[in-house]
């Protein structure tokens, strides 16, 4: 099966749809291999179309420490 193009919002919304009709494809079957080449299509349209914001990883952060007033 050739690699499908999603260029708009419908198009996306009608390969999700399909997804979940054939997500439980056997291994080896026609729909096993839309299953996959439909994946490969999402993922490249959610990759250009969904951009996620950056963010600082929280691992290597040091927790601020306040240093303790006594009066």
């Amino acid at each position: 099966m050739e690699g499908i193009e999603i260029r708009t919002n419908v198009q996306y919304i009608k390969a999700l749809r399909r997804v979940i009709v054939i997500m439980d494809a056997e291994p080896g079957t026609a729909e096993a291999v839309e299953l996959k080449t439909l994946f490969a299509s999402l993922k490249q349209y959610e990759q250009k179309h969904f951009v996620l914001p950056s963010f600082e990883s929280t691992e290597n952060k040091k927790p601020e420490r306040k240093e303790a007033v006594i009066y």
